[in-house]
């Protein structure tokens, strides 16, 4: 995962154009004005304790909404297994503030089984269990990003080529609500295509100030 960050890096980020952070799953924050400065971060970083995925997206999508400017393309990735067992927040609650920040995920990790309490889960004896990779695809594909399984090399190669292609050739779609309630609340919203044969990648809900 970090040779894959590492990699993403280095095709993605631009010096002088775009700034990051790095927020490690024990909900530490660094931020970096420079990739090499990322880099190092990233090789530095040690599996220790548990895992607080859930609290590391919120307050990376929370910094981000007030650190990026507008309308400035704000992506986050996530390198992870899916696996959540110390957080303070909610999935669902991670996923309200990177919608409510206009995010979008893209995900780098391994399809495993948890035996964990109160995660989506399929029900194996009297073991309950659940997907990491279900965690993910939830925040990518909700965002309008997508998340990625490698198994081999290769593979990874082929993910880090295709998120940096895909970064560099998105389409900017605008519209007019015919309900402009300021509710502060998020509403669903699905974007189609007239032709046939066209697999779009948006996100399902925007966020009403």
């Amino acid at each position: 995962q970090q040779d894959e960050a590492i990699d993403l890096s280095s095709k993605v980020v631009q010096d002088g154009r775009d700034s990051g952070m790095l927020i490690a799953f024990d909900d530490t924050l660094e931020v970096y004005a420079n990739r090499q400065e990322f880099v190092n971060a990233v090789a530095f970083e040690r599996s220790i304790g548990g895992t607080a995925l859930y609290d590391a997206v919120y307050f990376c999508a929370n910094r981000m909404s007030k650190s990026a400017p507008d309308p400035a393309l704000r992506v986050m990735f996530i390198f992870a297994d899916g696996g959540n067992n110390v957080s303070h927040v909610t999935r669902e609650e991670a996923l309200q503030a990177v919608l409510k920040a206009g995010i979008r995920v893209y995900a780098v990790g391994q399809e495993r089984t948890y035996a964990l309490p109160g995660e989506p889960a399929m029900r194996v004896g009297a073991t309950r269990l659940f997907r990491g990779g279900a965690v993910l695809r939830r925040f990518t594909e909700s965002t309008g990003g997508q998340a990625y399984f490698p198994a081999k090399q290769k593979d990874v190669d082929n993910v880090v080529t295709d998120i940096a292609k895909e970064l560099s050739n998105l389409f900017s779609v605008s519209f007019t609500s015919s309900d402009h309630k300021a509710d502060g609340r998020l509403h669903e919203v699905k974007v189609k295509c007239s032709k046939k044969d066209v697999s779009i990648r948006a996100p399902d809900r925007y966020y009403a100030p």
